[in-house]
């Protein structure tokens, strides 16, 4: 420590500065000054080697002399072995030789920059940034075509070169708006931050990055400048900038004073976004004059928005590898830079990924089987001769320590490590250098090592614990297909593909044919783009009005997420800016937004009202509203969605140019195209001599209120319901006043496409309002006996169906069964008029319920029987009867009217129900390959290989890549038939029924079972990923055949999530089809076609499926 309190610098190096008769080797001259919460830095003179011009000595007391080497530039360097009390005279520096190596005593550079650091740190801080003018060189590296690039013609990369322009360009224009500039990990972002700073010199820069690895690591390369010596973008002698490095949280002002006189700050959210730091950020954001956040995918999370909530008026840029979330939260800024992943492998920054698959279902299988692939890919990388590492990833510490004995045991010369959380920094560290050193080839990683972590030489990566998200996964990735290192080659994934835990996106990538070089960078695009969409959609909104400052809120764009809803006007043009003129001076506008490019303005007001229950003008009602307002210039209508929901906003429609809004029986156009639609209420104003009064009805007495609609007692003025529309369930609703709405909510562009496609049924003259309410679905009570209609089919209670059947049990005693495996029928024999009896069947446990619903004068109806059955739903468990009361069972009639408990629920205008010709299939059936009365291909354990289900199979084995034998109670069907396709997915569900005859006939019987079976399954439509689970979870179930047989008729497991991960990015094309050879289509009876014609109307009514009825001639 000199006098001042300053510690030089000192660098470990060789016992003696000497390094040769006519050189000296110098150690690095540094600048640093310590404080509470960090330290500021400035490298003055690096390590370097320097001739010597002469060299003699110089006494530093009577008795002892110390060598002197004078230099070609004229510097007099002494090299002395104690702690010099003065500095001889002439002398430039002075060198003390440790047993730790040599360091700066003192040199004459190094006192004059404190001095005048001390005197002036701001002055200092502002010469260094003004010599770097004209001193930066945009000089582009020049590669051969394998990627290498040769000495000499080192220089920025495309994605750096790119990145630097748009940031220049940017902020030409706009210095004040958020940039995100997109660079794969590995292309050089630091660098690229390091050009800006020294090329575009906006003064003091503080850079915020997530962890303390990265702090560290981008301190070093700003305290050196990095590559760009090295890369000939700065000359040799350009000064280095003063860093300061924030490590703990201030506390106070004085903390503040390492920001004073630096030209880069660097700090991680954790010392300067915490709560405790809050009354500092407006002196941090005063301090300097532009920031750089690293990772800039965090932004979104409430600490680091708030904390960039203090830098509005600074030039911000946000750099990232990954600008989506998995929590689908913004990452707001405007992209001015995208450098896609397939061009970063185009380019040769990235090594090719050779994706290596292993398929295990059990846990413990599938670690060893990752493990002795990845071993075996290290090991065939070291016998070619490259330096490859292998990293091993899990997500708990205590698989971390199970992993490290499996290759422990695989590989013991390889010695392979674990890293994890609970490690201090040193043992992490330590843990490190092995791997860098080569003494140990394997580390074993849980969730460790991510952003801010470079080896080039890792190449091999075991996912024992695969991601679930593309973000992480493109982070993790990045680090293996580096290609900084020479003696490397390309990276190798191991990954388990049985694993079905994985987000939507990922499901391509981890499946058996992946090429991991294609679809990274595809998915990795498709992302970014849409990403990139919305934070465009955002960007092109632009401010009104200044944001109006209550209570210091400020509300952004980005989290506003409206309720679909809209009113719907006739509109020619669009004049967004004139709202104001219909807001009432009562009313404040927050924050209004215009997007010119989508037509469409939104804005925030509020409206301050004094309390009712005190007086004064200090406590108030504060209200808040948000309002939408789209124009769908082609269609001529505006749309106005807003929160309030007191006023359709007809003033505020007609100051932007809207002419009529549409309302009355216009509006019930919006039900037009809806099937099966059920009312849960309908608001009537009622006619009278001298008013017109309001009531709701609700449940059966729907019924009621139609009925004064019809007659003309009565108008319609609200409907509620649910229904299909498209082949999805839909919850529409609609006012007379001219409010349509649905119940969902979703961001301002979403609302726009669900907007879009309503306000043009309204304006279709094609849709006859009058004939909606015909065909809807009305609630009346049953009294006295039920209805006397053939039963078509029985099903669980719709609650019952949203829920994954493999999580819901039935219960007899200590025994519970699957819902998956059980299955409701309806015992026509046993019913009465006052009685319906069911029973409930499985196909794995001995379950012959029979339960029964009847009249019940207190309660309406109620269930009895199955007195020792309960059922299980997470974490309830109740009485099966009692759960049946409140949610009872489905009982679908013949004529497509539907019984729960005591309402049914009938079409007001029936139509006739008919079967269309196309629908039947005529088949022949051989007598000598099947018999017609012999349904499944298994029974008691022995295989019929003439059975109508075999039959059938063999029929459709070329057609399909996979087909299941589902065959047994709660089945999907009998057969499930799957073919993938190159933009789509086949799904055909076949229901085979054997023929109660040997020859076809008119038998009514044949047709209804096997159209019960069709109508359930209409579940399976829209839901692959159930279908599949339901497969996986059947194919452990024998049912009625041998144990050793195999319910997969064609394709296995594998395949199946082959179909299941492709499923997830595809479209399923999905069939249901009857298969029964005792109805003729020649000889098809009215009672026949009457119940194969229900069937076929419900399912396209429902699930827009149209039925295929497979009979003979």
């Amino acid at each position: 420590m000199n006098g001042n309190g300053y510690r030089v610098g000192f660098v470990a190096g060789p016992s003696t500065a000497s390094s040769g008769p006519d050189v000296l080797l110098l150690p690095e001259l540094e600048y640093v000054k310590k404080y509470r919460i960090g330290q500021k830095v400035c490298l003055l003179s690096a390590r370097r080697t320097v001739p010597i011009s002469s060299q003699g000595s110089q006494r530093i007391s009577a008795r002892v002399s110390c060598p002197v080497f004078e230099l070609a530039s004229g510097e007099r360097i002494m090299l002395a072995d104690r702690n010099l009390k003065e500095i001889p005279a002439g002398i430039t520096g002075v060198i003390e030789e440790t047993d730790r190596g040599v360091r700066w005593q003192w040199h004459s550079k190094l006192a004059e920059f404190e001095r005048s650091t001390e005197a002036d740190p701001v002055a200092v801080a502002d010469e260094i940034e003004d010599s770097w003018k004209g001193r930066f060189s945009f000089r582009a590296e020049e590669s051969h075509e394998n990627g290498q690039v040769a000495p000499g013609n080192e220089g920025l990369r495309p994605p750096q070169i790119g990145a630097l322009y748009a940031i220049g360009s940017h902020w030409s224009v706009s210095s004040e708006e958020i940039a995100t500039v997109v660079m794969p990990t590995g292309t050089g972002k630091t660098e690229t931050m390091l050009c800006s700073v020294v090329h575009y010199r906006r003064g003091p820069t503080l850079v915020i990055v997530p962890n303390n690895r990265l702090r560290w690591q981008t301190f070093r390369k700003f305290r050196s400048l990095g590559l760009l010596r090295k890369l000939g973008l700065v000359d040799e002698d350009i000064h280095n900038p003063i860093v300061s490095v924030v490590t703990k949280e201030p506390n106070c002002a004085e903390d503040l004073s390492i920001f004073e006189g630096a030209n880069v700050v660097i700090g991680v959210m954790a010392s300067l976004g915490v709560k405790d730091v809050a009354e500092f950020r407006p002196q941090i954001a005063a301090a300097v004059k532009s920031l750089f956040v690293d990772e800039a995918h965090h932004v979104s999370s409430d600490t680091w928005s708030e904390f960039r909530s203090h830098f509005s008026r600074h030039q911000v840029v946000q750099f990232t590898a990954t600008p989506f979330r998995l929590d689908n939260k913004l990452v707001d800024g405007r992209v001015i830079f995208s450098y896609s992943l397939a061009a970063a492998q185009r380019d040769g920054y990235f090594k090719k990924i050779n994706f290596v698959p292993v398929f295990e279902i059990e846990p413990e299988d599938a670690d060893q089987a990752i493990a002795t692939a990845a071993v075996a890919a290290l090991r065939a990388d070291l016998r070619a001769g490259y330096t490859h590492l292998l990293m091993a990833r899990c997500n708990r510490i205590s698989k971390g320590e199970a992993l490290k004995n499996i290759y422990q045991r695989l590989a013991p010369e390889m010695n392979p490590i674990v890293v994890d959380s609970d490690m201090s920094e040193a043992g992490i560290s330590a843990a490190l250098a092995q791997l860098r050193a080569g003494t140990s080839k394997i580390i074993v990683c849980v969730n460790m090592l991510g952003e801010g972590f470079d080896l080039p030489e890792l190449k091999i990566a075991a996912l024992h614990d695969i991601h679930k998200s593309l973000p992480v996964l493109l982070q993790f990735t990045g680090r293996f297909t580096r290609s900084a290192a020479s003696n490397i080659h390309e990276a190798t994934v191991v990954a388990n593909i049985a694993d079905q835990k994985v987000s939507d996106r990922l499901e391509r990538i981890y499946s058996e044919s992946a090429d991991w070089n294609v679809l990274l960078s595809e998915q990795s695009s498709n992302a970014a783009k849409e990403h990139a969409e919305l934070v465009e959609f955002l960007r092109e909104s632009q401010s009104l009005i200044g944001e109006d400052d209550v209570a210091g809120l400020r509300i952004s764009k980005n989290i506003l997420r409206p309720k679909f809803s809209t009113i719907v006007y006739r509109c020619k043009s669009f004049t967004p800016k004139s709202f104001q003129n219909a807001i009432p001076p009562a009313v404040i506008v927050h924050a209004a937004w215009l997007n010119p490019k989508a037509n469409l303005l939104f804005f925030v007001v509020r409206r301050e009202d004094p309390v009712k229950w005190g007086r004064g003008k200090i406590v108030v009602d504060r209200l808040w509203h948000l309002f939408v307002l789209y124009h769908d210039a082609e269609a001529g209508l505006l749309h106005v969605n807003s929160s309030d929901k007191d006023s359709v906003h007809e003033d505020l429609a007609r100051a932007v140019g809207a002419q009529e809004r549409i309302r009355g029986e216009d509006v019930f156009r919006s039900l037009g195209r809806i099937n099966r639609l059920i009312f849960s209420n309908i608001g009537v104003r009622k006619h009278g001599r001298r008013n017109m009064s309001f009531a709701m009805y609700t449940g059966a007495d729907v019924r009621q209120a139609l009925t004064q609609t019809e007659t003309g007692d009565a108008t319609k003025s609200n409907l509620d319901g649910r229904g299909w529309e498209a082949g999805r369930f839909v919850f529409p609703g609609c006012s007379a006043k001219g409010r349509v709405w649905e119940r969902s909510q979703g961001s301002i562009p979403q609302l726009v496409r669900w907007c879009s496609p309503v306000g043009r049924k309204l304006i279709d003259e094609t849709i006859d309002s009058a004939q909606i309410l015909g065909n809807v679905l009305i609630p009346r009570e049953v009294e006295g006996a039920f209805p006397a209609e053939g039963v078509l089919s029985v099903e669980w209670p719709p609650e019952l169906l949203k829920v994954s059947d493999e999580r819901v049990f039935v219960l007899k005693g200590d025994r519970q069964v699957a819902t998956a495996f059980c299955e409701w029928t309806f015992d026509e024999e046993a019913s009465s008029a006052t009685e319906l009896a069911f029973r409930l069947t499985s196909a794995i446990e001995d379950l012959n319920e029979d339960i029964r619903l009847r009249f019940d004068a207190e309660r309406g109806y109620r269930f009895v029987g199955g007195s020792d059955l309960k059922i299980k739903n997470g974490a309830m468990e109740r009485p099966l009867v009692d759960y049946l009361y409140d949610y009872p069972l489905v009982v679908r009639y013949l004529d497509l009217t539907e019984l729960e408990g005591d309402i049914l629920l009938e079409q007001n205008n029936p139509a006739e129900i008919t079967l269309s010709e196309r629908a039947l299939v005529p088949w022949e059936w051989p007598a000598d390959k099947v018999d017609i009365t012999a349904e499944s291909i298994w029974k008691d354990g022995a295989e019929r290989k003439n059975s109508v289900q075999a039959y059938v199979a063999a029929h459709y084995f070329d057609e399909f890549d996979f087909i299941f034998d589902d065959d047994d109670a709660g089945e999907a069907a009998d057969l499930i038939c799957i073919k993938e396709e190159d933009e789509h997915i086949n799904v055909l569900l076949l229901h085979c029924k054997f023929s109660s005859k040997p020859k076809e006939g008119g038998r009514v019987k044949d047709a209804v079972e096997v159209s019960s079976q069709a109508v359930r399954s209409a579940v399976w439509r829209g839901s692959f990923d159930r279908l599949h689970r339901h497969i996986r979870a059947r194919e452990k179930v024998a049912g009625h055949r041998s144990s050793a047989a195999k319910r997969y008729l064609k394709g296995d497991l594998q395949r199946l999530l082959g179909i299941a991960k492709s499923a997830k990015v595809k479209r399923i094309a999905f069939d249901i089809a009857i298969v029964q050879p005792g109805i003729g289509r020649s000889r098809l009876t009215p009672d026949q076609r009457m119940v194969l014609g229900a069937a076929q109307t419900f399912l396209k009514q429902t699930v827009d499926v149209d039925l295929q009825v497979i009979c003979s001639p």
